[in-house]
C-alpha cells in the first residue's frame, strides 16, 4: 500500500502506511525493510537527517542473514541523499559502491544501483562510463519487464544521450519515459520527464514550448503535493524559460522563489543555477556588485558540486555570462 501510494504522489500518506506497518514487523528483517522505504520517502520529502536516521537503525538490525543486500540498498538511498543535495561526486561513490556490493545479491537491486551510477556519471560529464550502465540497467528492467523502473532508466539514458551530443535519442528517451510514467500514474517520473523536455526546448530556442513544460511540472507538484526539490526545480526551469523569452522582470519573482526554497532544504545544484541566471539579471540591470556575489556564488557551488552536465547543456547561454 506504502509503495502505491508512493508512485502516485501521496507521500505523506505513504508514510502514514509504513508507520502502521513499522508497528506490525515482528523481526529484524521485516523491521529493516519498513526502515529503508521511510527513508527513501522521506528523501524525497527533503527530510535529510530523518531520513538518515532511519537507515543507520536499519543497518543496526541483528542477526541479519541478508545483510550485503541491505548494505547495497542504503548505499543507493546515500547516493540519492547527495544527488538531491548538488553533490555529486560524492553520490557517485556511494553509488559505486553499490554497484560493487549488489552484484552477487539480486538484479532488481542491480539493476537500481546501475541506474543511480549512469545518473551520476553523466552528472559529472563521465558520458561513455554512464551511457554502459544505463544500457546495462535498461537490459534488465526489459529483459524482467519491471516496468516499475523503466520511466527513470530511460529519463537517465535521455541526459547521457544529450550529453553524448545525440539529441534526437535524448528526446525520444524523454519521452517515452513521460509515456511510461503517465500509463503507470507515476508522478514523480512525470514531474522529472516535463522538466527535461521543458529544459531541452528551451536549449532548442523553443521557449514558450519549454514554459508548457515547466508550468505542467509545477502543477503536477501542486497537485500532488511533491516535495521542495521538485518545486525548486521547475521554478527555476519556468524563470529561464521566461529569461529566453526576455520577460526579466517576471523570471526574478520566480528565481528569487527558487533560490529561497534550494536554500532552505540546501539543494545546491537548483541554487547554482538559480544564482548563476539571477546574476545575469541583475547584471543586465546596472548592479554589478551584486551581480558579482551572485556568480560567484554560483560558480563556487557549481565547483563544489561537480555540475559538469548542467553547465555542458546550459553552455550557450552560460558560457557568456561567465
Amino acid at each position: 500500500e506504502a509503495l502505491c501510494l508512493y508512485v502516485l504522489g501521496r507521500w505523506e500518506e505513504s508514510l502514514g502506511s509504513l508507520g502502521q506497518a513499522e508497528r506490525l514487523t515482528s523481526n529484524p528483517a521485516q523491521r529493516a525493510e519498513v526502515l529503508c522505504n521511510t527513508a527513501g520517502i522521506l528523501l524525497a520529502l527533503c527530510r535529510w537527517d530523518d531520513a538518515v536516521e532511519r537507515l543507520e537503525v536499519a543497518l543496526a538490525q541483528p542477526g541479519l542473514t541478508a545483510r550485503q543486500a541491505l548494505e547495497a540498498r542504503v548505499d543507493v538511498y546515500r547516493a540519492r541523499l547527495f544527488f538531491l543535495r548538488g553533490l555529486y561526486s560524492t553520490a557517485a561513490q556511494w553509488a559505486e559502491r553499490a554497484v560493487r556490493k549488489s552484484s552477487g545479491v539480486g538484479h532488481e537491486l542491480y539493476a537500481t544501483a546501475l541506474n543511480a551510477s549512469a545518473t551520476l556519471l553523466q552528472q559529472l560529464g563521465r558520458y561513455d562510463e554512464a551511457l554502459l550502465r544505463a544500457e546495462a540497467s535498461m537490459a534488465m528492467v526489459k529483459a524482467r519487464h519491471w516496468t516499475f523502473m523503466e520511466g527513470p532508466v530511460s529519463l537517465c539514458l535521455a541526459g547521457v544521450y544529450l550529453g553524448l551530443g545525440r539529441v534526437r535519442e535524448g528526446i525520444e528517451s524523454a519521452k517515452h519515459a513521460m509515456e511510461v510514467a503517465q500509463k503507470a500514474r507515476d508522478v514523480e517520473t512525470e514531474v522529472w520527464a516535463e522538466d527535461l523536455l521543458g529544459d531541452i526546448c528551451r536549449r532548442n530556442r523553443s521557449p514558450e514550448k519549454a514554459r508548457t513544460h515547466h508550468e505542467k511540472a509545477l502543477q503536477l507538484c501542486q497537485a500532488h503535493n511533491l516535495s521542495s526539490y521538485e518545486v525548486a526545480r521547475s521554478t527555476c526551469g519556468l524563470a529561464l524559460d521566461l529569461i529566453a523569452a526576455h520577460e526579466n522582470e517576471a523570471a526574478a519573482g520566480l528565481l528569487a522563489e527558487a533560490i529561497t526554497l534550494a536554500r532552505k532544504h540546501g539543494l545546491t545544484s537548483i541554487l547554482a543555477m538559480a544564482r548563476l541566471y539571477d546574476g545575469w539579471l541583475q547584471a543586465c540591470s546596472g548592479q554589478e556588485r551584486v551581480a558579482r556575489a551572485s556568480l560567484a556564488e554560483a560558480l563556487r557551488l557549481a565547483q563544489d558540486g561537480l555540475h559538469v552536465h548542467a553547465l555542458v547543456q546550459d553552455a550557450s547561454i552560460a558560457g557568456p555570462i561567465y
